[in-house]
């Protein structure tokens, strides 16, 4: 088994997506995720870092080769392997926001007519009175959930995360559950290309510009602070010009 903290993560990963029966899903973006966890795919990020050992074990091995050249060759093994990653990880970025809109839509509320808001904001002046726990308000009748989730959080006394739990119990159990598992596996899938990433950057000893390059602003790259990202991703390419 390959010593990388990422190969390791995505091990323990897929024995907790398994322990979790998130393997026995029917959603697309739960087995997408979990395909990136699989050491059997040669596409998976513990795919992609063993085809890195062996090929870099063959240059190291290599006694042809100087020091300076196993070193260069290491490098461009380990800069196309952060190639490869980087497309994983626009590939859950895209993921995560297809997640979030599904997300935001799950719950439609009905639209409310003058009598409902009137309705709508004394139950909202009766929960602000009552304080109640948000668990207490996850168990409360639905007419009561539907005027918190439509009335804005502070004329309830709430925060806008307890809004979102109640809005949460109003969603289709099914959807829940579903919604449930893609969020699991989207969070290992992210661990895991965040590790890939920590360990495959001494060896491929990227610029701070290449490496927002690759992966943009949604990611943690080493020796790259979140500001120098921000202003790195706000400057035109290289070669290109401004209007």
């Amino acid at each position: 088994m390959s010593n990388h903290k990422s190969s390791r993560l995505a091990m323990v990963s897929r024995a907790i997506a398994h322990s979790n029966e998130l393997t026995a899903s029917t959603s697309m973006r739960v087995a997408e995720a979990l395909a990136m966890l699989d050491h059997e795919r040669i596409t998976s990020v513990p795919g992609l870092m063993k085809s890195r050992d062996e090929r870099a074990g063959v240059v190291m091995g290599d006694r042809d080769l100087s020091d300076e050249g196993k070193q260069s060759r290491v490098k461009g093994i380990a800069s196309g392997t952060m190639g490869h990653l980087a497309s994983l990880a626009k590939k859950i970025v895209e993921m995560e926001a297809e997640y979030r809109k599904d997300a935001a839509s799950a719950v439609p509320l009905p639209e409310a007519s003058p009598a409902d808001v009137m309705i709508d904001l004394a139950i909202a002046a009766y929960v602000k009175q009552a304080n109640p726990k948000p668990f207490q308000m996850e168990g409360m009748s639905e007419r009561v959930r539907l005027a918190i989730a439509r009335t804005p959080p502070e004329l309830a006394g709430i925060e806008p995360a307890v809004q979102a739990r109640v809005l949460g119990s109003l969603m289709d159990p099914a959807k829940a559950v579903q919604l449930g598992d893609e969020k699991q596996a989207l969070e290992m899938a992210r661990n895991v290309v965040q590790a890939a990433i920590h360990d495959l950057s001494p060896d491929a000893q990227e610029t701070p510009r290449e490496m927002v390059r690759m992966f943009g602003t949604g990611w943690k790259l080493p020796g790259v602070a979140e500001s120098m990202a921000e202003r790195l991703a706000s400057e035109p390419a290289p070669g290109g010009s401004e209007g």
